[in-house]
């Protein structure tokens, strides 16, 4: 049996975790499909703003979203926050950090489907990725496909599909990360990242996890 795995990282735990030799351990990345939904001025209505950083997925421990909502510290006024996903093992803590703000600075939405989830990564300044660990970390690769530039930690399959075009940030530092979204705010997401992305095709990873 070959053991299909979707980052480095996850290979190299596999290596280290259990007694399989390395060439039955295939590293096979997932697609990045493109997004399709609504537009950006849709997004926008949502975020119930015209500038805002969005999150997105379950509000989990490992995701360190409360790193997220710091990070509109010293950020203009206007930009807001959107925290688009379902509850989980961390929403305790997210209403804290929240609770540090004016009411309507951060906005939640725990239930998106796919149309307005692809309006908002549009009409988004930023996709914030503050993840302490991740075995692929799809969401920042779509924000990308779709020209949204985002500030990420260095988890999953991040490093090694876009570490040489973005500085991703490592994972735990919260200070770090402030300080990127606060340099990142105004800036756009490098142009040949698109097509990057998007190269990456489920077709070619069934032809690669069906490969003998």
């Amino acid at each position: 049996a070959t053991l299909h795995v979707s980052s480095e990282l996850v290979r190299q735990e596999a290596l280290a975790e259990f007694s399989v030799s390395e060439e039955r351990v295939r590293l096979v990345h997932h697609a990045v499909a493109p997004l399709v939904g609504g537009s950006a001025e849709s997004g926008r209505k949502l975020a119930g703003a015209s500038r805002y950083l969005l999150t997105l997925g379950r509000v989990e421990k490992r995701k360190n979203l409360p790193a997220a909502v710091a990070a509109l510290h010293g950020l203009p006024d206007d930009v807001k926050l959107v925290v688009a996903g379902p509850s989980g093992n961390d929403e305790d803590a997210l209403r804290v950090a929240i609770e540090r703000f004016p009411a309507g600075r951060v906005v939640r939405l725990p239930t998106v489907n796919n149309h307005d989830r692809a309006a908002l990564v549009s009409g988004a300044e930023l996709l914030l990725w503050p993840s302490r660990y991740e075995g692929f970390a799809l969401p920042p690769l779509e924000a990308l496909s779709t020209g949204t530039a985002i500030v990420a930690t260095a988890v999953g399959a991040l490093p090694e599909l876009i570490g040489d075009v973005v500085d991703l940030v490592p994972a735990g530092d919260d200070d770090a990360f402030a300080h990127a979204v606060a340099e990142s705010l105004e800036t756009p997401a490098p142009s040949e990242l698109r097509e990057r992305v998007l190269r990456h095709t489920w077709a070619d990873a069934a032809a690669a996890m069906t490969k003998i």
